[in-house]
């Protein structure tokens, strides 16, 4: 393998405060990279078996990755020979102690709790059932096999954050909007966890829930805090600037925000090509002679239909961009796209 390049830190490096994301959108980049990289595997055939904080090496920056140690790939099936790493190991695989091997389903479940570390810095089973002894490994089977619980499960309060050391999750679990909230309580529900891996979400549904996120995701112009619109916040929730959001962008079932760098990826307009599927469609740019005006450009080769408000219809090629004014629609092949 080549050396780790420059500027890419592994996920331990993130959740021990050593290094920080520009803000909460490269988090989403990181995190949709990392799901559409596994749909890729796994859509091949293959699990990658050993599912860990060491695997991913992201850039704080962009939210671009490198994936390392793959010498344990393989065929969806076939016994490596690993297990994978302590604390990262699905419950099936805590419980059968090496008579049930790793596969696609347990990578999901691996997946998911990265993701959930990525967006708490805390491990979604470590709650307070870690009391009960000082020694985690004794713990082993308690904690991620057959008493597997997540710590924000609604119907059981049992493993709860502890205020004394859980204070990212507690702090940022009520800002998460509910499509998130969902998604994890999901991921980490007993019935995930114990009782049918096949209701672990999918790669695609991670990759739709994360990228509405991102673009629920406001960044603050003066302060730069990351603000998670959700019911009726217009203004930070840090510094109380308003955060002017003009017009919105419908399309199909989901509603995202006209403010700058809001994406419409390939997968969201049902073109599901796993190598292109996180190519931008569409993205909202600033107006350079008014920063103050936003458009939508045309990132993809596909030429659109916009029609104006009294019914005049424009051809948008390529790079050309479409101004957000209340009542435009936008026809991008078998998909359209309302501004409101």
């Amino acid at each position: 393998m080549d050396l780790v390049k420059d500027g890419y830190y592994t996920i331990t490096e993130y959740i021990l405060g050593n290094v920080h994301f520009k803000n909460f959108k490269v988090v989403c980049d990181a995190t949709l990279n990392m799901v559409s990289a596994f749909r890729k595997l796994h859509n091949i055939g293959y699990s990658y078996q050993d599912l860990n904080d060491g695997n991913f090496f992201i850039n704080p920056n962009t939210g671009s990755i490198l994936i390392g140690d793959n010498d344990n790939v393989s065929p969806n099936g076939i016994d490596m020979g690993v297990l994978g790493k302590p604390r990262y190991m699905a419950p099936e695989i805590v419980m059968g102690k090496g008579k049930i091997k790793p596969d696609t389903m347990s990578d999901l479940y691996s997946l998911a709790l990265l993701i959930f570390m990525l967006f708490t810095n805390t491990h979604p089973l470590e709650g307070k059932k870690i009391k009960k002894c000082g020694n985690i490994d004794a713990l082993s089977d308690e904690l991620y096999g057959k008493g597997a619980t997540f710590m924000l499960d609604p119907k059981d309060k049992s493993n709860s954050p502890l205020q004394a050391i859980h204070q990212n999750v507690i702090s940022i679990w009520p800002y998460f909007p509910s499509y998130i909230k969902d998604i994890f309580i999901k991921a980490f529900s007993r019935e995930a966890l114990i009782k049918n891996v096949n209701y672990r979400p999918r790669e695609i549904e991670w990759m739709e829930n994360i990228a509405k996120f991102r673009n629920d995701i406001i960044i603050c112009e003066k302060c730069g805090n990351s603000v998670f619109l959700k019911n009726e916040i217009t203004s930070c929730d840090c510094c109380n600037k308003d955060l002017n959001i003009k017009n919105y962008i419908e399309i199909d079932n989901f509603l995202a925000p006209g403010k700058e760098d809001t994406r419409i990826y390939n997968f969201q307009i049902g073109r599901s090509n796993t190598n292109e599927a996180l190519k931008p469609v569409a993205k909202v740019v600033r107006n350079k002679s008014n920063p103050n005006l936003y458009g939508l450009a045309n990132m993809s080769t596909i030429v659109w239909n916009a029609t104006t408000p009294s019914g005049k219809i424009k051809k948008v090629i390529s790079k050309d961009i479409v101004p957000l004014k209340t009542g435009i629609s936008i026809d991008i092949e078998k998909y359209k796209i309302y501004i409101k």
